[in-house]
Formats: C-alpha cells, structure tokens, sequence
C-alpha cells in the first residue's frame, strides 16, 4: 500500500498523531486526486480533468461529501487551491461544470473567528435541488491534438487560457510518452510519433517537456524536465483510436461520444449551453439551440464529464473524464435548430393547410395565433410566395401539444425563422394557412376519377399525360385517398395546361405528387391526362335522399358544414338540392370535410379524421312528401325524413289555384276542389316563387311561430297510387 492510500483510508488513525492545526499535503497521480488535510479535515478535487480541477469534496464524519453551492463564498476558492499547490483559482474567468457525483452534502460557513476553513464545515440538511461546488485552479492542465483528424497531430498543452506546446526533443519524446499520450486522449494505441518544426516565429511559442517511463496513465503523470530553448520542436503523434462527438438522433438527441471504438454516453452535469452551440455549429444543425421538450431519463453513461480547452476550439479536442465503472446519470442532451423543420403536410395540395413543425421526433402542428403572427415568413420559408390568409382548422380541434409560440429576433417581415426560439405546449388553436403560391390537384369526374386538373391563383389548368406512368399515377390516387391506380388515357381537346410537367424520382422518396413537378413545360401537342383510381371516395345517405351523411360508410362531421355542403351531397345523389341539414349527436370517430368553390362533389373536398361530437343530416328535397289528415282532404303536412308536420302559409295562398292543384297532384290526385285556413299553433311554411317548377322546392326550412294559418285543402279525382294517411 503507497501513502497516498494508506493516508486514504487510515485518516483518522494518521491524523491522532498530528497536531490539530497541521497541514498534511498527499499527490494521488493515478486518480487525479489531490488531497489537502487540514487539522482533523480532509478536502479532494474529484471527477475532474486533472489534478487541479474537479468537485470540491470533504471527508467528514467518515466519508466523502460534496459541498453546497448554495451557501459557498468564492473567496474560499484561493485557499482550496493554494494548499493544494496548484496556484489561485482561475475564478469567474474559466467557468467550468464537473460531474456532480452522489452522496450527502455539507456546508462550509466561516465568521470572523474562524480563519481556518477546516473549522467551518457543517451537515447540510435541506439538499434539495442543490448544486456541488467545483472548482478549477490556474495550474490546471490539459493536453489537446491539433490537426485534421481527431486523434492526430500537434501535441498541445492549454493552462490558464495559455497554450504550450510539447518538445518534439528525442532526449524527452519517445514511444513511451507517446503512447501515454494516446491512451491519455481515449484514442487507442500508438500509431505513430515524430516532431516538426515550428511554424512561424518560434519566439512566440512556449515549450514544455515530460519524461515518461510508460508506466504512467496522464502525460502529466510524467516528470516534468526543462530543456534548453535551441532543442524545440513540437511534437507530433498519430493515434489508431477516433474522436467524435455528435447527436443521436442527427440534429438532436443525446450527445454521443464516438471514443475507443464506440458510441459513449456523457453526463449532463458537466455539459454547457456553449458546448451545445458549438456542437450544433460542428454538425451542421445551426447556430441556434431549442428548449428541450423530452428530458432523458437516468441512464447508464460512460463519460463523466466533457471539458474544453477554451474559445473555438473543436469539440472533439476536449479532455473526457471517464468513469471508473459505468455511472447512472441523466445524459446530456441537445435540440439543435436543425432539427426543427417546417412543413405543409403532404397531399394534393402545396402551399396550403394546417403547417406541422418536426420537433424531437415528432410532428408538432402550429397554432392558429403563431401562423397569424408569422405568415409571410412562414410562407417565405416554405418558398410559398407572401401570405393571402389564415383561418381556424377545418379538423379536429382536440387539446393536444402544439407549437404555441415562436419568438423572433427582428422583424417577421425580414425574418427568416432561424433566430426563433420555439414554445410547445397543449391547446386545441391548430390553424390553416394559405400562401400565394397555393395549388391544388384534383379529378374532375367524381374526385376519384376524371380529367386531371390544377386549381391555383391562376385559375383552373389541366395537366398534360406527358411522362405519366403507373408511378405517377398512384403517388396521385394516394394523394386523393383514393386507394391504387387503375387506368389512365389520353383525351384530346384545346385547353389552358399546367406550365409544367411530372414526373416522380426513382428513389420512391416522393412524398406526394408535387414532389414530383419538374421544370419542364409540356409540349405543343400535349393532350389531357384523364385518370381512374381503383377507389371511389363513394357519398351516401342513410335514409332514401335524407339521413346521415357518410363518405365510404364513414360519418361525416358537423363542424362548419353548411348548406353548399349539403347542396353537394344532395345533387351527387340525384335528390335535388338540400333543403335542411341537422347534427346527430353521437361522439365517435368522424371524417371533417371542407369544400373550396371549385369542389363540385363532396369527394374533392379536403378530408380529416378525428373525434367530434355529433355527425351531420342532410334532407333533400327529393325526400320532401305530402298528406292530409284526411282521405282527399284535411290538415296538409310535409315530411322531410324526420316527422310530420303542419303546413303553414299566407292568405294570399288561397287565391293561388296552382299551388293548390299542384298539392293535390303531390298527393296523386286531380286538382284542388276547397280551401280555407286554420289557426295552428306551429308549422313550416309553404310559399312558392312565382315560376316554379316543382312543388316540393316551396318548402321553407324555417318554423311558422305561434298562431299561423294551417291549409285545410280538398282534392278530387282518382288517385294514381296509394296513399298514406296519419
């Protein structure tokens, strides 16, 4: 047993038989543990990356315990590294984190009466939340490569914000310090070794020398030697091992340390907000870093602590602090800029719709109030053109996490997006958004079939069947939901054409059909592309032209339908048009539906799942019936696919003798023989315009209120086919 370790664990035994204010002084070389006894006190740098650096630690009452930051004086710093020979402290000019170890903590509170710390050192009781101190003196050292590779070059030594370089001289530069060295670096095996000569004025450069039996773990191990200034060369060393630090996950992730041939884990302790730009910067991501989302959990690392050796230095020029054995931590983790990218989703559609940003892994929506807020530089972004609108999503409005804030350097007509930080949080505001450069694909027949057409600002243009394969084809019927491509032909005919072509990647990387527009603009003998997908997008409803309206047996959703909507449905049906649509309470998975003006059937409109509370009815005219309460006369009443209810309508009604045999000839009689009006208590109107056709398209679908004037008609002549009766 050396000293260093029989003073270590015998301390108490050692201590009894020195006097109470003595100072005992012990160099652990092979640990980087430099202890400081004083009087009955043992202080330690620990877990740092040399002997004059580290985790302040005290030996109290037995074991080792940390020191509280909370109730820390900086002053005491001086004392901590003057007794442990490694000068003053560097202070607030070298700020450095080390590993935060395990373990109780104790407090270090002086008065007056007190001058020798060593008197000061109390239990902490509420640790809590409470950070370890560190500490790093001016003789603190490091060695660092500088070259090309990560694990070759000029051997350099950083003390202090000061750099020296190592003596390439033989009496001290050999294979033994050499492959100290790589092993020291984490960089495997010796490859190489030799020196070179300084570059540029060799007055300005200062050498140091280390004389190593091979023995030693740390260059600095070594004993120190001077040599005379005419033997300087730097010295040079190529190692077979690879340093590298980069990210899980690409632009974001745990920061892994490609080290001894694998990918290591480093503690978050040690880890700084400047190390994550700069890892940011090295891989490309950007120069911005994200408010981390998804902490990691407590994991098994293998590097305790990553310290650099001072402005724009590299990375992978660090010195890591690996762990004895393998330590439980949570793992340092970074969100790069990078990695936050914004999007339209992928569909028949460019440039417009609800806009998804990829943060940590998943797509987050952006909300209605930040697309109102930076539009024009979200369109910019997304190199849409300027903004023409935003509105409120057609679709779900579930709570859900979202991207509910952007904060922005300048100003977001100049903005470019890159200096944003991002906020995430929960909320039902998903928005849509509109850029001028908008254009949407559909199929003019039935949205699942037809002559393939391109609406933009513009106008409608058709697409030319130039280079459109089976490929194209089905990226399209995919984009339309539509299922698998079936057929496609070529149609003749003047028309105004899309300016360009399609034609999809071989990579099948396509993630919808604009990924697959080129440049190239069709032929002058280009003709129309008519397209039939395997897929009908097939509209029904549940009752004979009334009921619930489904698309593909799916309910549809109420949320902003209105009477266009219906209208669509009803006219696809052959039922005429909508004369009155409700909501089914009923909350189970629905499709949402909206409808741009250039929608003629409800398959073309844009489409969504999600929950929502109730489904929608619609009630075409085609449905519309009616009766009298009594055989060829009575009360009249009307049915629209609900129940039956009173007809109400004006005075003036009863000179209307169209109207009345036209009720009549309904109901599979003649012509009207008597009319008279009868206060009724609630009704639905009946008035027609002046040239009507149809008799049902006189229904109102508004109630008649209170004390209105109910038709008591009389019909004669032989009925063409039963008739139903209350």
């Amino acid at each position: 047993m050396n000293y260093c370790t029989f003073l270590y664990s015998h301390t108490n035994k050692h201590i009894a038989h020195q006097e109470q204010k003595s100072a005992i002084f012990c160099l652990c070389l092979t640990c980087f543990h430099l202890y400081w006894v004083a009087g009955s006190v043992k202080f330690s740098l620990a877990d740092g990356p040399g002997k004059c650096a580290g985790r302040l630690e005290v030996l109290h009452g037995g074991e080792w315990k940390r020191v509280a930051k909370s109730k820390w004086n900086e002053k005491y710093s001086d004392n901590i590294c003057q007794h442990l020979n490694c000068g003053k402290t560097t202070g607030e000019s070298h700020p450095e984190r080390f590993f935060q170890g395990s373990g109780s903590f104790v407090s270090i509170v002086c008065d007056r009466n007190q001058p020798d710390i060593s008197e000061c050192v109390k239990s902490e009781q509420n640790t809590r939340n409470e950070e370890a101190v560190g500490i790093t003196c001016e003789n603190h050292e490091v060695v660092f490569l500088k070259g090309s590779e990560s694990c070759s070059g000029a051997v350099g030594i950083r003390q202090n914000n000061n750099t020296f370089w190592l003596s390439g001289s033989n009496e001290t530069w050999n294979s033994e310090a050499a492959e100290t060295l790589c092993q020291q670096m984490h960089c495997g095996r010796l490859t190489n070794f030799s020196s070179s000569s300084s570059a540029g004025d060799i007055s300005d450069m200062t050498f140091r020398a280390y004389r190593c039996s091979g023995k030693q773990s740390s260059l600095f191990d070594c004993d120190k030697v001077e040599l005379p200034d005419h033997n300087e060369t730097i010295a040079q060393v190529e190692c077979s091992g690879k340093i590298n630090v980069s990210l899980s996950e690409g632009c974001w992730g745990k920061v892994r340390i490609f080290a001894e041939g694998k990918y290591k884990g480093v503690c978050a302790d040690s880890w700084t907000e400047e190390m994550s730009k700069t890892l940011c910067q090295e891989t490309s991501c950007g120069e911005t870093i994200l408010k981390v989302r998804k902490p990691p959990p407590r994991a098994l690392v293998t590097f305790k602590s990553l310290h650099t050796i001072g402005n724009n230095s590299s990375l992978r020029e660090s010195t890591f602090v690996k762990t004895e054995k393998r330590e439980r931590c949570i793992p340092a983790y970074v969100v790069c800029e990078g990695s936050a990218e914004l999007r339209f989703p992928a569909s028949k559609d460019e440039c417009r719709g609800k806009v998804e940003m990829d943060y940590e892994g998943d797509s987050l929506s952006v909300s209605r109030k930040v697309l109102t807020e930076h539009s024009n530089a979200i369109c910019r972004k997304l190199r849409c053109g300027h903004a023409q609108h935003v509105a409120a999503y057609f679709g779900s409005q579930d709570v859900v996490e979202i991207i509910t804030e952007l904060k922005c350097s300048g100003d977001d007509s100049k903005a470019s997006l890159e200096t944003c930080s991002i906020t995430a949080g929960k909320s039902s505001d998903l928005g849509f958004l509109q850029c001028s450069d908008w254009r949407e694909m559909v199929l003019e027949e039935d949205g699942c079939k037809g002559e393939v057409a391109v609406y933009s600002k513009a106008g409608r243009m058709l697409v030319s069947s130039e280079g459109w394969t089976e490929t194209e084809g089905n990226r399209l019927c995919t984009d339309l939901q539509c299922g698998p491509f079936k057929t496609k032909r070529e149609v003749s005919g003047a028309d105004s054409f899309w300016n360009k072509t399609f034609k999809c990647p071989n990579d099948g990387k396509a993630e919808s059909i604009w990924d697959c527009e080129t440049e190239t603009p069709p032929s002058l003998q280009r003709k129309k592309l008519f397209i039939e997908c395997q897929d009908r997008s097939k509209v029904s409803l549940s009752g004979y032209c009334s009921g619930q309206v489904r698309i593909n047996s799916s309910p549809v959703c109420n949320k902003n339908w209105d009477i266009d909507y219906s209208n669509r449905v009803c006219q696809e049906l052959n039922c005429g048009n909508a004369f009155d649509h409700s909501d089914l309470p009923d909350a189970k998975s629905r499709l949402y539906v909206s409808c741009d003006q250039h929608h003629h059937v409800l398959g073309q409109c844009h489409r969504d799942e999600g929950i929502c509370q109730s489904s929608v009815s619609v009630s075409c005219y085609k449905n519309i019936t009616f009766q009298t309460t009594e055989k060829c006369g009575g009360q009249v009443q009307v049915n629209y696919g609900r129940n039956w209810k009173n007809v109400c309508v004006d005075k003036d009604t009863l000179k209307n003798s169209k109207l009345l045999n036209s009720l009549c000839k309904e109901m599979n009689y003649e012509y009207n023989t008597n009319a008279r009006l009868e206060k009724i208590n609630e009704g639905i109107y009946l008035e027609c315009p002046t040239d009507y056709k149809d008799i049902k398209y006189c229904v109102k679908a508004q109630p008649c209120g209170g004390q209105t004037h109910g038709l008591i008609i009389e019909c004669a002549g032989k009925p063409q086919k039963q008739n139903f009766f209350m």
